[in-house]
Parts: structure tokens; C-alpha cells; sequence
């Protein structure tokens, strides 16, 4: 359909969505829309699509898909203040409940730096609700190109951290998230975080994260529950806590949501997927679970079968023993991150045990693989979550 849109007015398209600019001016969170291509609203996701003049849109809504139009900007000024102020070498850490607009936030501040910058480092810290990065995964992206959705990026490093929430490893995690610290470039640094903020694990996780990568602005969006932690903590380390408002469009997330994104963003990384048998003494195996470092991954392997098996997640005949761990009949794997010979992260994939003789491993990649670190969460074939892998009470 087409839709006129007057200027300075917001059209809120809801995905599944396709909306093409025919004639005028538009931006989302600072990106502006060219003519003629296409704009994708995913699922969950809203974009809001600011008229700078008036403005002619194509609109296509997919099932379950909404457009509404409103008669303000529904970026808030505070956003627009703390844009106007970032300059080079300046470090922004997000920070804020589940569905409170981190990213949005994010990619608001990513687009507007660099209308003044070459390029913005943007890191990803939010192992459930990743936009550039693989589920289970940190990341960090050095970009030029404006986006509307940073799920357009794709991340240069990626850290494997093997959960998709922090709380499952918090020591893990911090562990991570100090390797991607000590890693960053010079330049203006954007930090997404996750949305675990209101309880006491929460207010020593953050703080902590605070502590690690040492920003020179905080923003909080809505509450969290350590505000004084973070107060005491920004007089020692020098830091502006900025308090601003949450988008008043926003797309709110039940659980299923969640987990049927990540769906999704699994099978952008191991679309393609074929079964690889390779020869045991080709490659090391290490698990990347904190927890479970010190285990030899038959041992892991073996411990998260029977998990697996009292929890009634899978229904297994037969006995798998200690020389013969291999799940692919039974269509299963944990998730698996595969580093080739030079040491460089190539790709995810499902582990799925071994026999004597060879590692099984279900992956899109189909180069050499000289290491596979194990993660926390065992995946379908379909790339659907069977079960977490959990430490022992």
C-alpha cells in the first residue's frame, strides 16, 4: 500500500514488515532511507520511520505485521543530546531492563557518530538477545556503513561465551567480557549490554562490567536496581551517568518471542549445515562453560547424555558408552564454535560426540578445523533449544 506521511510525523512499522521510500526524506535511529530499497522490519522488531519532509512510502505488512503513524518524533531528546556530545575515544555503556531500547539506543548512537566519525566500534555483550552476533556469542563490529538494524552487521571478532544468558556463568562471563576489553581499538565505543539488571547478582555483574571496560558514560534507560552502586563507582572511576527515557515504541517480547529469535539468528550462522566426520587427532576439543573447563569433553559429552536422558528431553535406546558419544542419530549437538588452523574463529556448529576414530560435528563450514570449544546448549538439527546445560546444585 502506499502510505503519505507528513513531515516530522513517524510511521511504526512492526514486522514482519517491507516499507520502501519513494519520494522525500526519512531516517530510522539516524539512518536515512534511499529510494527505492527496501527497509525489513523483522519480527518483534518495530522501526520507527521519521518524515524529515514529506514523505511517499511503500508499505508491504506480513502476517502479524502492524503500521501505525503518529505526529512526533518518537526518538526522545535526550537520545539526541547525548548523540550531539559523542566525539572520538569517548566509551558509552547501555545499560537496562529486557525490551527497555538498548539497541535501539545503540544503533541511534551508532548512525548519528558517524555523520562526525570514520567508524564506530560497537560491542555486543548481550548473549540472548544478540542483533550482529551468533546466540551464545560476544562480539565486536568495526563499521562505517549506517544501518537501521544492527542485525545488518556482522561482527570482526566474535567470543564464544556457550549460555545465552550471564546468570547461567557470571565468572564465565565476566571472563569474556575482560577478553573483549583488552581487545577494543581506539575509537568512539558503543556498548550494548544485556537486560539483567534487578537483583543483587545483577547490581555485582554490572558493576563489574563497569569496572572492566572502564566507559566514560553510562546510560541508563528506565530502572535498574544498583543505582547507588553505580553512583560510588562513577565517582571512582570518573564516569557521566546519564538517566534517560525509553522509546515510547517499542516492541515487547514474551519468552516463546525470544527463543523463536533466536531460532532465527542461529539459522543465519548454521544454515547449510551437513554432518562432518573428523579424524580425532586433527583436532583438539575444549569446553568454554567455566563450570565445566576442567572436564574432558568425553567426560562433558557423557555427563550432558545423561542430563539429557533424566531430564526426558530425549528418549535414547541402547547404551552409548565411553567410545562411542556420538548424538547425530539422535539429531541433537551442542552448540560448538570451530577455529581453523591459524587460530581465527571460522564458524559455529552442533557437536555431536564422537566414536573412536572421529569427532561428529554439523556445521556450514567445510575448511579445516584445528579446535572446537564446546558450549551450554544443546540445539535440534532445526536449530530449536532442547535443553541448557546447567552446573549441578
Amino acid at each position: 500500500m502506499r502510505l503519505s506521511v507528513t513531515q516530522s510525523h513517524t510511521v511504526l512499522a512492526g514486522g514482519p514488515c517491507r516499507v520502501r521510500l519513494v519520494q522525500g526524506d526519512a531516517t530510522i535511529f539516524g539512518y536515512h532511507m534511499r529510494r527505492n530499497v527496501n527497509v525489513v522490519a523483522r519480527p518483534w522488531r518495530i522501526l520507527p520511520i521519521h518524515a524529515v519532509t514529506d514523505s511517499e512510502l511503500e508499505v508491504e505488512v506480513g502476517e502479524g505485521g502492524t503500521v501505525t503513524t503518529v505526529d512526533r518524533d518518537t526518538i526522545p531528546d535526550g537520545w539526541k543530546d547525548l548523540a550531539s556530545t559523542l566525539e572520538e575515544d569517548r566509551r558509552v555503556l547501555i545499560l537496562g531492563s529486557t525490551d527497555s531500547g538498548k539497541t535501539s539506543l545503540a544503533t541511534y548512537l551508532y548512525n548519528n557518530a558517524l555523520s562526525r566519525s570514520k567508524r564506530v566500534i560497537l560491542v555486543e555483550l548481550d548473549t540472548g538477545q544478540s542483533e550482529m552476533c551468533p546466540p551464545t556469542t560476544m562480539g565486536v563490529a568495526l563499521s562505517s556503513t549506517p544501518v537501521y538494524d544492527l542485525y545488518n552487521l556482522r561482527p570482526n571478532v566474535i567470543y564464544p561465551f556457550g549460555y545465552t544468558s550471564s546468570q547461567l556463568d557470571v565468572r564465565g562471563s565476566l571472563k569474556v567480557a575482560s577478553t573483549v576489553a583488552e581487545g577494543l581499538p581506539r575509537g568512539l565505543v558503543i556498548i550494548d549490554s544485556d537486560g539483567w539488571v534487578m537483583d543483587e547478582g545483577a547490581a555485582l555483574h554490572k558493576t563489574a562490567i563497569v569496572d572492566t571496560f572502564k566507559p566514560s558514560d553510562v546510560v541508563i534507560l528506565g530502572d535498574v536496581g544498583f543505582m547507588d552502586a553505580l553512583s560510588e563507582l562513577g565517582d571512582r572511576l570518573g564516569f557521566e551517568l546519564h538517566l534517560l527515557d525509553r522509546p515510547t515504541a517499542i516492541s515487547k517480547r514474551r519468552v516463546e518471542d525470544r527463543r523463536d529469535l533466536r531460532v532465527m539468528n542461529y539459522t543465519r550462522y548454521l544454515s547449510g549445515s551437513s554432518l562432518r566426520s573428523i579424524p580425532r587427532n586433527w583436532s583438539s576439543v575444549e569446553i568454554v562453560v567455566s563450570h565445566f573447563s576442567e572436564l574432558t569433553y568425553e567426560e562433558y559429552i557423557g555427563w550432558a547424555i545423561e542430563e539429557l536422558r533424566s531430564s526426558g528431553r530425549i528418549i535414547m535406546n541402547g547404551v552409548i558408552g565411553v567410545q562411542s558419544l556420538d548424538t547425530s542419530r539422535l539429531g541433537i549437538g551442542i552448540i560448538s564454535y570451530l577455529y581453523g588452523p591459524t587460530g581465527a574463529f571460522e564458524s559455529l556448529g552442533l557437536f555431536m560426540g564422537s566414536d573412536k576414530n572421529f569427532l561428529r560435528v554439523f556445521t556450514p563450514y567445510r575448511g579445516p578445523i584445528s579446535l572446537i570449544k564446546l558450549g551450554g546448549v544443546v540445539l535440534s538439527r532445526d536449530f530449536e533449544e532442547v535443553h541448557v546445560l546447567r552446573v549441578p546444585p
